[in-house]
């Protein structure tokens, strides 16, 4: 099945639902019963707390991605196409300052609530966190300390692969997702 190969999920034909890994937690996207379920406690109180970005991320992942591999290269979501205007403007702007204000002086938990979504350590600022909020979509978080010059500051980076996952607006919700899991 295509949507499986490329979105590298897998399909229960008996239930008919996608099982998706998703912060490390795996739901079930069932198209048949329009619904999503966390398979665990933790995953649903998950995405009772984010379904609108959840539901928005995920089933635009199923329908777009195309199994594209990671390049390895780092880049901001102003550096997609139309991501500069998307990712900057009004409603769309990222919390990335309060999560830098909930962590800047906090490395350690940053780094710990991270590894709780299955994060794993990237070599970014002061403390960064790579996470999966779909399977084939990593997003990096950076945080960066406040010293006696310069308040905390948190960056988001895609791999430069994202934009074959998943539409623009897909990416900002999994972006969102990502960010508020962490807060």
């Amino acid at each position: 099945m295509s949507i499986c190969r490329d979105a590298s999920v897998e399909y229960d034909s008996e239930s008919g639902c996608y099982r998706l890994l998703s912060l490390r937690m795996e739901f079930m996207l069932c198209p048949g019963q329009r619904s999503v379920t966390g398979v665990t406690p933790e995953a649903g109180a998950l995405y009772e707390r984010l379904a609108l970005y959840f539901d928005h991320s995920a089933l635009w992942y199923l329908a777009e991605s195309r199994g594209a591999g990671r390049s390895g290269r780092l880049i901001k979501p102003s550096s997609l196409k139309g991501g500069h205007h998307f990712f900057t403007r009004g409603t769309h702007v990222l919390p990335l300052d309060d999560l830098a204000g909930m962590y800047g002086s906090d490395p350690e938990g940053f780094l710990s609530r991270g590894n709780s979504l299955g994060g794993v350590s990237r070599e970014i600022g002061d403390a960064a966190v790579e996470l999966m909020p779909l399977p084939l979509v990593p997003v990096v978080i950076a945080l960066w300390l406040s010293d006696h010059e310069f308040p905390a500051r948190a960056d988001l980076f895609f791999d430069s692969s994202a934009e074959y996952q998943a539409p623009l607006d897909a990416l900002w919700a999994a972006s969102m997702l990502a960010v508020r899991a962490m807060m």
